[in-house]
């Protein structure tokens, strides 16, 4: 094959974003591939939008529901994270409850995916080790949970994934300054397990079913409480002892 006359030799034409050359093709020749032409695209669709009120990426601006000022992750930025969190919850909770077969439906198969994943389960007692050990150190949390098993013990599947707080009618912020009015010489917070939660009317007195029981009231209530060692607590069974 000869050399290529003028008419053959391709014309080459400078691209207007990156300034390399391309050969002429037929149609528009200002950019030598797509990947210049979508970015010139989207320089324009963001300058169109931000004509339209958009916000500017990484500008600041004022959550449209809080006033806050945030920083904006794309042109279509309007709220701040705190308010785009709840509003996705809030729209979760509504699908939920609009949707509870299909719900249910999703739940069980993820379960059934999950529970036959050695490295999810592996990472979950993990998970679950470290969470437990860290909430051991709070005595507010080994209390609330004290309390949440005794409670359950009393009423089985009628506590219905309740809390205990909701059934008894105090906080436990409200049980721990109780208890710790009537701390007996020695004890602390530090050394709860030494000492245990013992009720002054025995709960054997007691025959309830479910929380409007009247004897669920008296049983769980906060005056039928106290602090009382261990060893005490155990021979005590379920006698009654005035020791304070």
């Amino acid at each position: 094959m000869g050399p290529l006359s003028l008419e053959q030799t391709p014309s080459l034409l400078t691209c207007e974003v990156c300034g390399g050359t391309f050969a002429k093709r037929r149609g528009h020749n200002r950019y030598c591939g797509p990947r210049c032409r979508r970015s010139v695209e989207n320089r324009k669709r963001n300058e169109r939008r931000l004509l339209g009120g958009a916000v500017a990426v990484g500008s600041e601006f004022p959550c449209r529901n809080c006033g806050a000022l945030t920083v904006s992750l794309g042109p279509k930025s309007k709220y701040c994270s705190a308010c785009r969190q709840r509003a996705s919850e809030e729209r979760d909770r509504k699908w939920r409850a609009a949707h509870p077969e299909e719900r249910a439906g999703y739940e069980a198969a993820r379960w059934e995916r999950l529970k036959n994943d050695a490295d999810y389960r592996n990472r979950y007692r993990s998970y679950a080790r470290a969470y437990y050990a860290e909430r051991r150190k709070d005595p507010r949390h080994r209390l609330d949970h004290r309390m949440s098993q005794l409670v359950r013990a009393g009423l089985g599947a009628q506590k219905g994934g309740r809390t205990w707080e909701s059934l008894v009618g105090y906080s436990v912020r409200d049980l721990a300054k109780h208890l710790e009015r009537q701390f007996l010489p020695g004890m602390t917070w530090q050394n709860m397990g030494d000492w245990e939660i013992d009720h002054i009317v025995p709960r054997a007195t007691f025959s309830y079913r479910s929380v409007d029981d009247p004897d669920f009231r008296a049983c769980w209530a906060m005056n039928n409480l106290r602090p009382l060692w261990a060893d005490q607590n155990r021979s005590k069974s379920a006698k009654r002892l005035f020791l304070i």
